[in-house]
């Protein structure tokens, strides 16, 4: 226990490196993994419970790791944690008895009928030997057996004397008697989490991402701790209201950290801890500041509903209609709008005439929707009613912001009718003659020079700042094509590389680019701009001047003017024939911010499917696949491609940072040739991801890939976890209107 006590403190201590603490942690995992599993399984008798309640009591013990008063206590407190989580899953589904191996083996093959039936024998006899035991009997037998720990050991993990587990271990032997004993041991032993790194992996990749590791962390415009980021987000799915409002006075912008579309707010809403989502509102949580408002107001609000945790609904609600004056029934009037149904509009209000004055989840009222939609005479019908033309969005935009800027959900080039005119500013000016606020980020988009000025002149550090939309001045000056006032920016003190909205480098470079504006972008780069700035789901400077311009002289100069400034080919672009190159030139092993450290580079080099190029990255890495986190669905679509991943240490069991795996990938894209590999190779038929609580299956169900469902149901998916309802695949599968599958799974259910 010395060394756990040592681990322990390491893993605690705020002295320590965050790596530091991490590996820790994952030590006191490999230590405690067997025990942990083991004293579940005894409780609920299937090995995939009994990993998903261990793997959940890890994370809570590391995330109140803190509180543990005396680290000698570890073991018994770890138990008590083990053993809440087990009597959660008891609560909902009645434990079944059932062999290690029967739960979690997948043969690389079909048995013949000899070893079906063998193997059947075997599960029969250790399934009914187990079961024939007394509940403490069996906790002892199955810590003796599973883990290799001490008779001593155990007693100090069940918190009873050393004489008792001697006699419980001696009368389980003898109700077991003879051969039945050597076949519970090797069974067991066998399905251990410590014979291979999976379980412990699965842990510490839900603990903390790489990226967030470092004392300057940036995915949104604010710099943070990116280790604060994460204790807050550990701290808010803990329900450690204490520790969350230590880190918010600590810093107030953490509140927005985030890390791909999840802030602290989503880990709060998924565990259901309503005070805390409230104090992190009332500090300024806005998940409406998330990329193109994806995983926003809309999905908590829903998941909340989904999980049924209805207090945590009310304060989600009740903070939308304080801010943004949400009503439920105004997505009925939005449609109405969308849909350029006037009767409608009028048949609404005549029920109801305060709806005019609302907004949808998003935070768009009847005014965004009338000028997104460029109908001017509705903008004149619910002002008169009362609608407000300056209301903010969640993103920061406002009515006229909205129309100039557009929105990714309601595309003008695709989503207007043909007779509508395409012109926004006419829109624009509209709502300016009606009293819309003439800001900055119109008049600069507009080129209006004299209300630039204007403003500046009032208030010179606006030139630093970002538009309440946390878009740069800078990037609406290139928009506008006007270099003349991009210069009075830069003179104030702009920066062309300060991060902003969907670009943490700097977007206006990137636009000057898209407009093949070679003078702006001349005098971008002269103050510093980042040539290989990336624009979230848009590319760099160099990818944008290939697609908008490719041929055109403007074009031309500006690429060779970006590869003097060191521009390179980012990742989404390189063909098979520049990987190769960047393979055959670069150093092993790779120099520190070269192409293989790149998790990036490596998923679109999956992605070309192309063995040779697989064998070449080895080549130049032996280790890239066993150390490259997983690249979601990323992946090479033949059997030969993949059988050649797994071979050189691609993990089969290899997730993200929320735990979602390769398999919950590929039954999203219903791969069901390459599922079958993965299976074949040891993937978890069963993993849950903790971000929406899916398995594999339930990702097939959810998007209706029938033959995907049919595939895993047939290999083995147990289509009863997991121990949630509402995340089982029958409540996706019926939620989504998949009837055919939803029967499919009815019948499949277990016990």
């Amino acid at each position: 226990m010395s060394d756990a006590v040592t681990l322990i403190e390491r893993a605690r201590s705020p002295q320590m490196p965050r790596r530091a603490q991490t590996e820790a942690f994952a030590a006191l995992v490999r230590q405690f993994q067997d025990m942990a599993v083991g004293y579940a399984f005894s409780r609920l008798g299937d090995v995939q419970l009994a990993e998903d309640a261990s793997q959940e009591a890890f994370l809570e013990a590391w995330q109140n790791l803190r509180q543990l008063r005396e680290p000698e206590a570890f073991v018994g407190w770890l138990r008590r944690i083990v053993l809440k989580r087990c009597d959660r899953v008891m609560r909902v589904q009645r434990p079944a008895f059932v062999t290690m191996e029967e739960a979690s083996a997948t043969p690389s093959r079909e048995p013949t009928p000899a070893e079906h039936l063998e193997r059947s024998d075997v599960r029969a006899q250790v399934a009914s030997a187990l079961n024939a035991l007394r509940e403490h009997e069996r906790a002892v037998t199955t810590l003796h057996y599973i883990t290799g720990h001490t008779q001593a050991e155990i007693a100090d993990f069940l918190e009873v004397p050393l004489g008792t587990v001697k006699r419980r271990l001696h009368s389980a032997r003898q109700r077991m008697k003879g051969d039945l004993v050597g076949l519970v041991s090797e069974n067991l032993r066998e399905q251990a989490p410590s014979r291979d790194t999976a379980f412990e992996q699965r842990i510490t990749r839900l603990m903390q991402p790489e990226q967030m590791r470092a004392p300057e962390y940036q995915y949104g415009v604010d710099n943070v701790d990116g280790n604060d980021a994460w204790d807050l987000m550990r701290a808010c799915a803990a329900g450690d209201i204490k520790e969350v409002r230590r880190l918010i006075r600590r810093d107030a912008n953490l509140v927005n950290a985030q890390h791909w579309y999840q802030f602290p707010i989503h880990f709060a809403v998924r565990e259901g801890h309503a005070e805390i989502v409230r104090l992190l509102l009332d500090a300024g949580a806005e998940p409406g500041r998330s990329r193109y408002i994806y995983n926003s107001w809309q999905d908590l609000v829903a998941d909340a509903r989904r999980r049924g945790y209805d207090d945590v609904l009310s304060v989600l609600e009740s903070t939308l209609r304080t801010r943004y004056a949400y009503d439920p029934e105004f997505e009925h009037l939005a449609q109405a709008i969308r849909d350029r149904d006037r009767e409608q509009i009028d048949a609404l209000l005549s029920i109801r005439a305060d709806i005019a004055r609302a907004s949808d989840l998003r935070g768009a009222n009847a005014i965004h929707w009338a000028g997104l939609t460029h109908q001017i005479d509705l903008i004149d019908y619910f002002l008169e009613r009362g609608a407000n033309i300056d209301a903010p969005r969640v993103d920061g935009q406002t009515p006229a912001m909205l129309t100039m800027n557009g929105d990714n959900r309601f595309v003008r080039e695709r989503d207007l009718p043909g007779d509508s005119a395409r012109d926004f500013w006419l829109v624009v000016e509209h709502l300016l003659d009606r009293g819309a606020e003439y800001n900055l980020s119109i008049a600069t988009m507009k080129g209006d020079d004299g209300r630039v000025r204007e403003i500046l002149d009032g208030d010179p550090s606006a030139a630093r700042r970002l538009d309440p939309c946390r878009r740069s001045y800078l990037h609406y000056a290139a928009a506008a094509r006007r270099p003349d006032i991009a210069a009075l920016f830069l003179d104030l003190g702009s920066g062309p590389s300060m991060p902003e909205d969907l670009a943490p480098s700097g977007r206006a470079l990137h636009t000057a680019c898209a407009q093949s504006d070679l003078e702006m972008v001349r005098l971008l780069l002269k103050h510093g701009a980042d040539v290989n700035a990336d624009v979230d789901s848009s590319g760099v400077p160099m990818t944008i001047s290939a697609h908008r311009d490719p041929v055109g002289p403007s074009g031309v100069a500006i690429r060779e003017l970006l590869r003097e400034q060191g521009a390179v080919t980012p990742p989404p672009r390189m063909t098979v024939d520049d990987m190769r190159m960047a393979l055959e030139s670069a150093q092993t092993p790779p120099h520190p911010g070269s192409h293989f450290a790149d998790e990036q580079f490596i998923g679109h080099l999956l992605r070309h499917d192309d063995a040779d190029l697989i064998r070449l990255l080895l080549d130049a890495r032996p280790d890239a696949l066993q150390t490259v986190p997983i690249v979601s669905n990323r992946y090479p679509k033949s059997r030969e491609c993949v059988e050649l991943m797994l071979l050189h240490g691609l993990d089969p069991n290899g997730s993200d940072w929320l735990g979602k795996t390769w398999l919950h990938f590929i039954a999203e894209k219903d791969d069901v040739d390459i599922a079958r590999v993965f299976l074949e190779h040891g993937a978890n038929i069963d993993a849950v991801e903790a971000e929406h609580r899916s398995t594999p299956l339930a990702e097939a169900a959810k998007r209706g890939h029938m033959d995907m469902v049919r595939f895993l149901l047939t290999a083995g998916a147990n289509a009863s976890i997991p121990t949630e309802e509402w995340a089982r695949p029958l409540a996706w599968a019926t939620q989504n209107g998949h009837t055919g599958i939803a029967g499919l799974l009815r019948l499949s259910q277990r016990p």
